[in-house]
């Protein structure tokens, strides 16, 4: 499977399509509760799935189509992110395989889900972190800012994922308190317009804490009661602490840029990890910010391991725990 994805052509291309469908298979058959709660939801989330709802007419095959494609198209977006820079060389569609791959995991529960659509604006703001490598521009230290801004509108805990754009900016570009100020300031941007959409429709200072509040939770840490949590939390910790340590392993033996990108994305799912962990209150909802950095570091493991077969071997043993986690366990 993974020898497939290693390059990108249209029998690839097509590969994944039907993959990321594939994925997603369990959704199309099993019933699911669908209740999209957003009453304490951000108001830029409850849009998003307001407007779902029209275009679907509430018909949850069709908001399960209207998913996979957003799953692919991210899953795209991230592959793009890396061929155009040439993180992983050549051209491959490595990063979006594992990204599937993590949507599959706990499909059942994100769904549609606030971390879902940030998702999007973090795969941005990595490019823009990318960008900043060889960019002297103050516009692009801002619009990384943004960008996570744009997140955590979406989902408030992202936008704990600052503090690894602040750590990420000492590390791709020399140190200065201003670029910090400026991406400080992208950041909570957003939230000035929110709270000027507050403001014009009656500002409730009580509801807007209640949608936007990202005070630490610690319930995700003693919550895990079901054998599908453990299995899925077990799985991504084991898998973030095998791809950090074999980037870092490589890290010397790669180009300055490339070093500085991937140092950062290790910031960034160090981060999300604390964020899922400590920032939410819904674990299962929560772990998708982490699938982006941690996509990328897969793909990194799967075209750089030297051990014959241990890419395929890792890339089947997820596909079993997908396989029993979406239809035996949980």
């Amino acid at each position: 499977m993974v020898k497939l994805f290693k390059q990108r052509t249209p029998v690839s291309i097509i590969a994944l399509i039907a993959f990321g469908f594939l994925i997603n298979l369990n959704l199309f058959i099993q019933p699911i509760s669908w209740d999209f709660n957003t009453s304490n939801a951000s108001h830029f989330y409850n849009w998003i799935i307001q407007l779902l709802n029209t275009i679907s007419g509430g018909n949850k095959t069709v908001l399960v189509a209207i998913y996979s494609i957003l799953s692919i198209l991210a899953s795209m977006c991230i592959a793009l992110l890396i061929n155009n820079n040439k993180i992983l060389g050549s051209k491959n569609l490595l990063p979006s395989y594992a990204f599937l791959l993590f949507i599959g995991l706990f499909n059942k529960y994100l769904i549609l889900s606030p971390a879902f659509f940030a998702s999007f604006f973090i795969i941005i703001a990595l490019h823009r972190i990318y960008q900043s490598c060889s960019s002297d521009k103050m516009s692009t230290i801002f619009d990384i800012g943004f960008y996570i801004g744009m997140a955590g509108l979406i989902f408030p805990p992202s936008i704990f994922l600052l503090l690894a754009v602040l750590i990420c900016l000492m590390i791709t570009r020399i140190f200065s308190i201003k670029e910090w100020i400026i991406a400080t300031i992208g950041t909570f941007l957003p939230f000035y317009f929110m709270i000027a959409y507050h403001y014009i429709i009656n500002f409730s200072i009580e509801d807007f804490w209640q949608r936007y509040n990202i005070l630490p939770n610690f319930r995700n840490l003693f919550d895990m009661i079901s054998t599908y949590q453990i299995i899925i939390v077990l799985t991504f910790i084991a898998l973030s602490a095998l791809t950090i340590g074999f980037t870092q392993s490589k890290l010397l033996k790669t180009s300055l840029e490339i070093r500085k990108f991937l140092a950062a994305n290790i910031w960034f799912l160090l981060c999300s990890l604390i964020a899922a962990f400590c920032f939410s209150s819904d674990l299962n909802k929560s772990l998708l910010i982490i699938a982006v950095p941690l996509s990328i570091l897969t793909a990194y493991f799967f075209i750089n391991i030297e051990k014959k077969y241990m890419d395929e071997v890792l890339s089947f043993s997820l596909i079993a725990i997908i396989v029993a986690t979406q239809y035996f366990i949980g």
